[in-house]
């Protein structure tokens, strides 16, 4: 069988952040911020690949994940004129945030997965 398209997108530069962190996009957006030293955290991804195969019904049209850079995230809220916050400078551990219509609704520190699961399912909207 072909290979499915991973359900996340790395994003290159603070444009492509800004596609997805806007007023207008009305899914669930998960912001997987790292360092830009290190990259995104891989143990993750299989959570990811759950959401999109099991655990949310019609994931496309209800839930973006994207991989950020904490630099490029930064740059991007500050070109969106939204308040820095220094939560969301990235650690060593990965940093989840969970926004919707451009405005940030929860942060999870580090691979938490039942606490990632828990606010999914509380913030993801309905179609």
């Amino acid at each position: 069988p072909p290979k499915r398209a991973e359900p996340f997108q790395t994003i290159r530069d603070e444009e492509h952040f800004l596609q997805y962190f806007n007023e207008h996009n009305k899914k669930l957006l998960v912001v997987d911020v790292h360092p830009t030293w290190s990259g995104p955290c891989e143990a993750l991804y299989p959570v990811y690949r759950y959401f999109r195969d099991d655990g949310i019904v019609e994931f496309e049209k209800r839930m973006d994940i994207i991989l950020v850079d904490q630099v490029t995230m930064l740059l991007g809220l500050v070109k969106d004129r939204q308040p820095k916050e220094d939560k969301l400078v990235a650690t060593c551990r990965p940093k989840l945030v969970l926004c919707l219509e451009g405005k940030i609704l929860h942060e999870v520190n580090g691979a938490n997965i039942p606490e990632l699961d828990e606010n999914v399912r509380k913030f993801v909207p309905y179609i």
